[in-house]
């Protein structure tokens, strides 16, 4: 079994996909209406991009096609589900011409009040996608190396 995910901050990035995953999978431009994309402040001093419901406007990002279920729970893993600050939610997002049911992270709950501002994509260059894999990825996916 597989599932789509909406992606539209670090996951829309292929590199970092592919250094969670160890696949490059397929993906596609894609917009979830009805959510606005703001920062998200972490612990030091680092904001990545968050979403919440919010008529009216668009989040742009990416659909990543047929996830496996194991990949699924490593995206879990990177979007911190255990710490609050993202849930898993099925979502509808189109796709060229199409609706597609999708998985999304949205801002949890507890954090939704700490939301600031807008998160622009264009802000995360390669320095910051490759400084979120050798940093902070590691200290992610294996919180106690031996």
């Amino acid at each position: 079994m597989s599932v789509h995910v909406f992606a539209y901050g670090v996951l829309a990035f292929d590199d970092i996909v592919q250094a969670i995953t160890g696949h490059i999978y397929d993906t596609e431009d894609a917009v979830l209406p009805d959510f606005r994309r703001y920062g998200l402040p972490h612990p030091g001093g680092k904001t990545y991009a968050a979403i919440d419901a919010h008529p009216g406007h668009d989040v742009q990002g990416r659909l990543i096609r047929n996830v496996t279920l194991q990949d699924l729970e490593l995206f879990d893993r990177v979007e911190e589900l255990k710490t609050g600050y993202y849930v898993r939610q099925r979502v509808r997002v189109r796709v060229a011409d199409q609706d597609c049911d999708a998985y999304a992270y949205l801002v949890g709950p507890t954090r939704r009040h700490t939301l600031a501002g807008d998160w622009v994509p264009a802000a995360f260059g390669p320095e910051e996608v490759q400084t979120f894999i050798d940093q902070d990825l590691p200290r992610i996916l294996h919180p106690f190396p031996c």
